[in-house]
């Protein structure tokens, strides 16, 4: 029986379907907060620790501030930003 191993950096794999798909939705959340988190940095440390330490109920908090602020609320790119964290919400929804 051969095992199929995803590559993850040089020196692991991960061979568990729920470790995969978790990696799968952390660099989907990563890479969309990353956009809104560079025209609102004072979410960096936050997002910072959320890269380091991925989890469901710290992506929902962060998710939660950025929408009740109004900074987020005004910026140029606000409709992108908002389907951003829709989309968020729905990966999160289907772990």
């Amino acid at each position: 029986m051969t095992t199929t191993h995803y590559k993850i950096n040089e020196t692991s794999f991960i061979t568990n379907l729920p470790d995969i798909k978790m990696q799968l939705l952390k660099t989907e959340v990563i890479d969309r907060l990353e956009s809104i988190v560079d025209d609102l940095p004072k979410y960096n440390q936050a997002f910072q620790k959320l890269i380091v330490c991925f989890n469901i109920d710290s992506t929902a908090c962060l998710i939660d501030r950025i929408y009740r602020d109004n900074d987020f609320k005004s910026s140029p790119y606000y409709k992108l930003y908002n389907q951003y964290l829709k989309e968020i919400i729905e990966l999160t929804k289907s772990m």
